[in-house]
């Protein structure tokens, strides 16, 4: 059963949806301005983030927002924030083109616990909370079981007059259509990450995307059994320049392909370009350094080569890591819990399988993992929550 968070959002949710179908049905005569050039902002976005807004404030009293239209708002409790997107896809809503959420996530001391993403016009409810699970309603969802690259069905974003991305999107799209079964762009992000959620899409990236459209998704993906990074294989924030989602079987292979081709094709391009910062900058892009919430696990001294290296990044020594392998043993066990060292060397791409018995070791004297013998006589592994 959803927790009382998850009724919270859900009843927001449902009442803001409620004006956003009527608006639908009337998208002719709504009021419509410029946040910038094809960037546009309805009344109906207004009105449901008011919405969405006065419910989960009267619920929540003493939680902070982040809100697309209305901005970031300080509240008492300074642990948790709303994260909010009242209406995903504007210019399907505003075409009248079926296919638009809202999109809500709870972030705790950084790191997101909590999302919901709502397709009212299907009446598709998709949740989850950390540790959990997923759902769509009350049926529990897992990410595809496709293991083959040219199977895989990805989605991705377009990006749009006056927005970043476009030389980051042709270096990728040509490889994906080259490499799978088919790229879809439906024009939501927090839908697409929902549907990876639900294995309707294998895997999905994009670039330049804001806290809103991401903060649900990222919850979902991952309490479904999926894995969400950065381009570069990096732990995944709110705030980053880039996102890659996939099952777990098939992220390595999506983020590497899309890695490669956008360092052969943007990496060397100048100092202070938002591309450059995406693949092999030496520090942070300026959104990443003035938003970053969500903390990054440092390596453990006591194993200095437990880094996997990133081969994009430069030879100056200053380039942000990859995840290291500790934590993708981590994120991995997170996931999908009661994995023997076999199991672990292959989920979390780490090998050979000593090392992973010797960093599973450190990592339970370090009080972030239990190793029990289980029922099969081998040696496994969960996390300590």
């Amino acid at each position: 059963m959803p927790s009382a968070t998850i009724n919270v959002m859900e009843a927001a949710a449902r009442k803001a949806a409620r004006g956003l179908i009527r608006d639908f049905g009337e998208v002719e005569n709504l009021q419509v301005s410029r946040k910038g050039p094809a960037d546009f902002v309805t009344e109906a976005d207004r009105r449901a983030e008011r919405i969405l807004r006065a419910e989960l404030a009267k619920a929540r009293p003493g939680f902070g927002f982040l809100m697309e239209e209305s901005g970031e708002t300080e509240g008492e409790d300074t642990r948790r924030r709303w994260i909010v997107d009242p209406l995903d896809g504007t210019t399907n809503f505003l075409h009248g083109i079926p296919h638009f959420a809202i999109s809500i996530g709870l972030e705790e001391d950084g790191g997101m616990v909590a999302g919901l993403v709502y397709d009212p016009l299907r009446d598709e409810l998709f949740w989850a909370e950390k540790g959990v699970g997923c759902y769509l309603n009350r049926r529990r969802l897992r990410v595809s079981s496709r293991r083959r690259m040219e199977e895989a069905v990805l989605a991705t974003g377009i990006p749009f007059k006056g927005r970043a991305g476009k030389d980051a999107f042709l270096a990728t799209i040509g490889p994906a259509i080259d490499n799978t079964a088919g790229v879809r762009r439906f024009g939501s992000a927090a839908l697409d990450l929902a549907y990876v959620a639900a294995g309707r899409y294998d895997g999905f990236w994009e670039f330049g995307l804001s806290p809103w459209d991401v903060a649900a998704g990222i919850v979902l993906v991952r309490e479904a059994g999926g894995f969400v990074t950065d381009i570069s294989g990096r732990a995944v924030t709110i705030q980053g320049d880039s996102i890659v989602a996939a099952n777990d079987r098939l992220h390595t292979p999506l983020q590497r392909m899309l890695r490669d081709s956008l360092k052969e094709s943007v990496g060397d391009r100048a100092p202070g370009s938002r591309l450059r910062h995406t693949v092999s900058s030496s520090s942070p892009s300026p959104v990443a350094r003035a938003m970053r919430r969500e903390p990054h696990a440092g390596r453990s001294s006591s194993d200095p080569g437990d880094a996997r290296a990133d081969p994009t990044a430069g030879g100056n020594g200053g380039s942000e890591r990859t995840m290291t392998n500790a934590e993708r043993i981590v994120e991995a066990l997170r996931r999908k819990p009661g994995l023997d060292d076999d199991e672990l060397s292959r989920l979390a791409d780490v090998t050979p399988r000593q090392q992973v018995n010797r960093i599973c070791r450190r990592l339970e004297r370090e009080g972030k993992l239990r190793r029990e013998r289980g029922p099969r006589g081998k040696i496994v592994n969960d996390p300590v929550r």
